[in-house]
């Protein structure tokens, strides 16, 4: 990291609190971002556009990692097999100083990812898993405690 007092995500330049000579001092800085920037980098992930098809598995994980604002979280809920030999793949992408993730499940069929639904909740929900019922999906904590049931918002 270089000592520069700002940071390039989704090529905006975001200011921080301070010059960091070294990335884990920024990262464990919970007040990393200068005041009255938390609210631009909080809009500029919700919004960070995303491809809604990939050809491979590796190009999905690209783009999922390109949207995670530096220093900040993303995590993978692994890829459920469906009944129909697809699978379902879920992240949760940490929307800075929010107390909430954007999440995406993708739909893989044939080594084809599909996007079928992007949207901001809660991190108190744990939202850890999904499962399709019908035409909508249901996520759940890992302990399996329903959270929300929802229709996909990409068509």
């Amino acid at each position: 990291m270089s000592s520069d007092d700002s940071i390039e995500y989704q090529g905006q330049a975001v200011k921080l609190s301070k010059p960091y000579g070294d990335y884990d001092d920024y990262k464990n800085d919970p007040n990393n971002l200068a005041p009255g920037e938390a609210g631009k980098v909080q809009q500029l992930v919700q919004s960070a556009p995303i491809a809604k098809q990939f050809s491979s598995r590796e190009l999905m994980i690209h783009a999922v990692f390109a949207l995670k604002f530096p220093g900040y979280g993303l995590g993978s809920y692994g890829e459920k097999p469906q009944p129909d030999n697809s699978v379902l793949a879920l992240f949760g992408v940490e929307i800075p100083k929010s107390g909430n993730s954007r999440y995406l499940l993708f739909r893989g069929t044939g080594g084809l990812y599909t996007l079928i639904d992007d949207f901001v909740y809660a991190d108190s929900a744990a939202i850890g898993g999904v499962s399709e019922n019908g035409d909508k999906f249901v996520y759940s904590t890992m302990q399996g405690a329903k959270v929300l049931e929802r229709s996909p918002s990409v068509k």
